[in-house]
């Protein structure tokens, strides 16, 4: 798997960074390996599987077209 993907995440397309490994992604559900990722992306895949209805609505509640973040008057 390693050599298929080039020994880099699958993710990112980066290497992993000095004394670490890319980590063997896999679906909690059934528990099939996917793919290898860095620590940073399988870390945000976990966050993104956990929470991504929150992720989600949190982008559209604070995201470019809130009045808080772009007031009418550009202050």
């Amino acid at each position: 798997m390693l050599a298929a993907q080039g020994a880099v995440c699958v993710i990112c397309r980066r290497p992993p960074k000095e004394n670490q490994q890319l980590c063997v992604d896999h679906c909690h559900k059934s528990g099939v390996v996917r793919a290898l990722l860095c620590i940073s992306c399988n870390s945000g895949l976990g966050f993104y599987e956990a929470f991504h209805e929150r992720l989600a609505k949190y982008l559209v509640d604070y995201g470019a077209g809130n009045a808080l973040l772009n007031p009418p008057d550009g202050t």
